[in-house]
């Protein structure tokens, strides 16, 4: 009777398997980001646009550790204040 797989075949693919679970499942804080969308929060700051405060979230996306995208998520924070604020946006 013919095996399905060699033997070699079946072995490597056992490693592969082994080694692809063990990196996915092993905690980021070990390996950094494996995949997705990690903020740096120490690069996040506030702004003013036509009396709205603005915070701005720096983020970074990561293709196998590769830090492929980066940059800010704005996000409005509170209601818009009719006599402005302290620090208003460049852009």
């Amino acid at each position: 009777m013919k095996t399905l797989m060699n033997p070699k075949k079946s072995f490597l693919l056992i490693i592969f398997v082994a080694v692809t679970i063990l990196l996915v499942a092993t905690p980021s804080s070990y390996l950094g980001y494996m995949f997705g969308k990690s903020y740096e929060s120490q690069k996040d700051f506030t702004c003013c646009k036509s009396g709205q405060l603005y915070i701005h979230h720096y983020y970074d996306i990561h293709i196998f550790w590769v830090k492929s995208i980066s940059g800010y998520d704005t996000e409005a924070i509170g209601k818009p204040n009719t006599i402005g604020c302290n620090i208003d946006c460049d852009y």
